[in-house]
């Protein structure tokens, strides 16, 4: 049988380990949402920075050259990676 004194010393024990978890948890889930604040930061900036479908038709219109033009094409696949 143990004494209320062994039973309070193992409650402080758990206690204390509770603590050190919860205190882990806690930078865990800060660490976490600062991630998350820096990853809508960053598609928010990349999706300001995106091209639309009609900025790249007047991109590919001011080029001055007809669709079958090997510049043509060039531009249009990599406007079409800007692209949202």
């Amino acid at each position: 049988m143990t004494s209320l004194r062994e039973e309070g010393e193992a409650l402080r024990h758990k206690c204390s380990k509770l603590d050190e978890e919860l205190a882990t948890v806690k930078t865990e889930r800060d660490n976490y949402a600062a991630t998350v604040d820096e990853l809508i930061i960053d598609h928010k900036r990349s999706s300001q920075q995106a091209l639309t479908p009609s900025e790249c038709s007047s991109i590919l219109k001011a080029l001055g050259v007809g669709k079958q033009s090997p510049t043509y094409k060039r531009v249009k696949v990599e406007l079409d990676k800007l692209m949202l």
